[in-house]
């Protein structure tokens, strides 16, 4: 089977050959395919920041072959091929909000299309449609990217990287800083690429309802070792005691507790409702 993503063996050192040595990923093995959305968990200094840094070349393995769409990423990697690799693969990082910089909203989104070749029509046609895609109105096209809101803004950020047409979107808490209606436009602004567009999604994240509403894989870190790499079902079954659970497994435990058991572990809050539904039909 063909793999977008293949780390095979990897580690990462940082500050080799000083006192200061510190192994941050050790033995890392780690299959993608095409359209997963897959969530990366761990407590702070387990891994995850470094580890998805190196699925666009930001840093690069100290042992262990990092292979992207059949191209392998080290320190002897061509510039053509860093290149092509960092157009098939979008990186958002925290506050991306911050990163932005040009005049307007669609001169910004239109910098990475131009950046990678496209022609200035090609790119403000294409900066267009993905702002649109993101919900953002024309009218907001000509306007300073500093004028919108705190929201806006970050749907700009994530649209200059979309602009680019990534076939793989890795994201590293893309709703730190959001209020609940603003991290869930996003979040279903992102899940609506992953099943519309087939984009794969690989996102850093310390929410566990995150982890349990849209993702389908979920690689937990220790310690830069990879611990689990199972469905979110599975996980929370398995690591009840060892991470915040989300709100629907919180409830079903609560049921249980008191008597209810219901036929499964639910994800979701619509999950749950059913079982609860259903188990009510049957006591009658």
């Amino acid at each position: 089977m063909d793999y977008q993503i293949n780390l095979n063996n990897v580690d990462y050192l940082y500050a080799p050959n000083t006192p200061f040595v510190h192994l941050a990923l050790h033995g890392i093995n780690l299959k993608v395919k095409k359209g997963e959305f897959l969530t990366i968990i761990g407590s702070t200094g387990s891994g995850k920041s470094t580890l998805i840094k190196l699925l666009n070349g930001l840093q690069t393995a100290t042992r262990g072959i990092v292979e992207i769409n059949g191209i392998e990423l080290n320190s002897k990697t061509k510039k053509k091929n860093l290149q092509e690799i960092r157009s098939q693969v979008g990186m958002i990082f925290q506050s991306p909000e911050k990163q932005l910089f040009a005049d307007t909203v669609l001169d910004d989104v239109s910098f990475g299309p131009l950046n990678f070749g496209y022609s200035k029509k090609e790119s403000e046609t294409l900066a267009k449609k993905t702002l649109l895609s993101v919900g953002i109105k024309s009218e907001l096209f000509n306007r300073s990217p500093f004028e919108l809101s705190g929201g806006q803004m970050r749907r700009v950020a994530i649209a200059g990287v979309l602009a680019m047409q990534p076939q793989v979107l890795v994201l590293d808490e893309p709703t730190v800083g959001l209020d609940a209606n603003g991290k869930k436009n996003i979040l279903e602004l992102i899940k609506k690429l992953n099943v519309k567009n087939k984009t794969t999604i690989i996102m850093v994240t310390h929410d566990m309802n995150v982890v349990s509403e849209y993702s389908n894989r979920v690689v937990y870190l220790n310690k830069g070792q990879v611990q689990a790499d199972i469905i979110p079902k599975q996980f929370f079954a398995d690591y009840q005691d060892t991470v915040i659970l989300p709100d629907a497994v919180k409830m079903y435990k609560l049921l249980k507790q008191h008597g209810i058991v219901l036929d499964e572990l639910p994800m979701t809050k619509n999950e749950l409702i059913k079982l609860i539904m259903q188990k009510s039909k049957m006591v009658r």
